[in-house]
């Protein structure tokens, strides 16, 4: 399994509204386009967490890549990847943030049962 996690500072009048947008990805219709977007990327689990407190919220974003997924490779055709999905994400997404959208993250610990 490889790890991708980064996240992202949200102002915290527009939490409100991102959890809306992510309800709005769980219906069929949406979510369809999320999994192609995933296949073509290579990864095959996601998660989006918030986290806020006295310094404001976050997005914390994890993927899980294939295991065959460089992840170089991976963040360059996840951002060039266009279909109906990302015409409809993507400004929405976006709108959110500021700057790199999918920072680099140093692992500094990992612990596995096995």
């Amino acid at each position: 399994m490889r790890d991708f996690a980064f996240s992202l500072p949200i102002p915290d009048e527009r939490v409100q509204e991102l959890r809306d947008l992510l309800t709005e990805v769980r219906r069929p219709e949406r979510i369809s386009g999320l999994a192609r977007r995933a296949r073509h990327a290579g990864y095959h689990r996601e998660r989006m967490f918030v986290q806020t407190g006295k310094e404001g919220s976050f997005l914390i974003v994890y993927l899980e890549l294939d295991e065959d997924t460089d992840p170089l490779e991976f963040q360059k055709r996840l951002m060039s990847h266009q279909d109906e999905w990302t015409a409809w994400w993507d400004p929405r997404y976006t709108s959110f943030f500021h700057g790199d959208l999918a920072p680099r993250a140093e692992l500094l610990f990992a612990w596995d049962d096995e």
